[in-house]
């Protein structure tokens, strides 16, 4: 063995005829393990003497305890001592340590200082100097700090790794399904929602089933943690709230282990109102088709249209008709009625009257129809009566303008005669009666009466007989 620094050989004479030789080796290494002879000669000869020395080595990491395989690790952190890996839930990890020592070393695997052993889920092997812990199905029970202690005669050498884990997001509090109805300009919204989740997920927003655009300046979008550990509150509030964002919402929750989602339905309901009513008053000449309009700003829900007259519900029919609304650009239902061939009787109070959940509304419109007097319940043509009694005649007619009325008797008109001035004239709407308290021979014969508008007249008559003479 050469000299060098560090191995020094001496010889030195100790004694008559003895020779003492040494052999010194500084600061050894693992290469100095070996068999070591020692040789002397002189003219006469040789001896040989031989030691083996073995160094001990302290083992040393080639490859501190690292991950070998796991489907996408995230390095959360990293302390003095050791790295902390979170691996996804239910994958199969293998962490690793490559050591180099001599002699081998024992090795012992530990998780939070509980020596660990081989099992079903559990697998250790050793190939060559690379040592593997492999777990199958890694759960929320395998969190914790590993650790692979290498001892040899040279002293202990300890790597330390700590595992987390990735879940799967959970919704911890999910979209409500809720109702509001529009009261005021700007109105505001908000979802509100929770889920769990490690590592932190990212958060998707959709209407409809379709994604909604976070950058629009009528939403906004916005998470927060939770004091709770990986617990997060998730919000989304749309500005200005209209009744056209009634529909199914839903939040996704995605990180590298899965996804979750929450989903909740709105309806806003808006009241409907009238953008132009029925006209206050109509004059139509009988005959000629009348027609009511008027448009409205429907409601959500919709609303549902009722038409009456004088307080009595319309039917689409014959007479009358009832289109179905019509719904322009704007959103604006226009709501018609239309009457046909129309006639006096067709005089009267109009009403639609919109109905929904969140309003009740409604329009009116007096309709004329002009119309010549019509006699729509005419005396009877002949009554006998006994002298003395009470006479009574009784006619119902109709027309626009207001008719004026005169009674004849006799073709003489009944207020120029005398006999008659206790003659009772009465019109009581349509009705139009003509009384006489006590009835004398004087006054039989034929009662006419006349009734007179611009656009024409009628008339209808009743003869009177007494003793079976007229």
């Amino acid at each position: 063995m050469a000299e060098s620094d560090r191995v020094i050989v001496t010889t030195e004479a100790t004694g008559l005829n003895q020779t003492t030789s040494k052999l010194t080796v500084k600061n050894l290494v693992n290469e100095d393990t070996g068999a070591y002879q020692a040789t002397m000669r002189n003219t006469l000869g040789s001896v040989s003497t031989q030691s083996k020395i073995s160094v001990s080595a302290l083992p040393q990491f080639n490859k501190e305890l690292s991950l070998s395989t796991c489907s996408q690790p995230v390095i959360e952190s990293q302390t003095e001592q050791y790295n902390v890996l979170s691996v996804n839930e239910k994958a199969q990890i293998r962490i690793e340590g490559q050591i180099n020592a001599k002699p081998t070393p024992v090795i012992k695997w530990f998780k939070d200082d509980v020596e660990l052993k081989a099992s079903d889920r559990m697998k250790i092997e050793v190939k060559l100097d690379l040592y593997l812990l492999t777990i199958k199905h890694f759960s929320a029970d395998d969190v914790g700090l590993y650790r692979i202690q290498a001892e040899n005669t040279a002293g202990v050498l300890v790597s330390k790794l700590y595992l987390d884990i990735n879940t799967l997001p959970v919704i911890v509090q999910g979209l409500a399904t809720d109702e509001v109805t529009l009261k005021e300009s700007n109105q505001k919204y908000e979802f509100i929602g929770t889920f769990k989740s490690k590592p932190k997920s990212d958060v998707f927003w959709f209407f409809n089933d379709k994604p909604i655009n976070a950058d629009d300046s009528r939403y906004v979008v916005t998470d927060e943690a939770s004091p709770e550990q990986h617990v997060y509150n998730v919000k989304f509030q749309i500005q200005d709230l209209k009744a056209e964002d009634s529909g199914t919402y839903k939040f996704r929750c995605k990180n590298c282990v899965g996804e979750a989602f929450s989903q909740g339905t709105l309806q806003v309901n808006k009241g409907q109102v009238f953008v132009d009513q029925l006209a206050p008053a109509v004059e139509i000449s009988e005959k000629n088709e009348l027609k009511l309009v008027c448009k409205i700003n429907d409601s959500n829900p919709k609303s549902t249209i009722s038409w009456f007259k004088d307080g009595t519900e319309l039917k689409d029919g014959r007479h009358v008709s009832i289109p179905a609304a019509t719904v322009d650009d704007q959103k604006i239902t226009t709501l018609s009625l239309i009457i046909k061939d129309s006639n006096g009787l067709d005089t009267g109070l109009y009403t639609v009257k919109s109905v929904s959940k969140v309003a009740t509304i409604e329009s009116n419109s007096e309709v004329t129809i002009l119309s010549a007097p019509k006699i729509t319940k005419e005396m009877k043509p002949q009554i006998q009566c006994p002298s003395g009694a009470q006479l009574s005649l009784e006619v119902n007619a109709i027309g626009k303008p207001e008719p004026e009325f005169k009674w004849y008797r006799l073709n003489n008109e009944v207020e120029s005669e005398v006999t008659l001035n206790e003659a009772d004239f009465r019109k009581n709407k349509d009705v139009y009666t003509l009384t006489i308290d006590k009835l004398s021979h004087q006054l039989k014969g034929k009662y006419t009466i006349k009734i007179t508008n611009s656009l024409g007249s009628a008339e209808t008559s009743c003869l009177i007989i007494m003793d079976g003479k007229c």
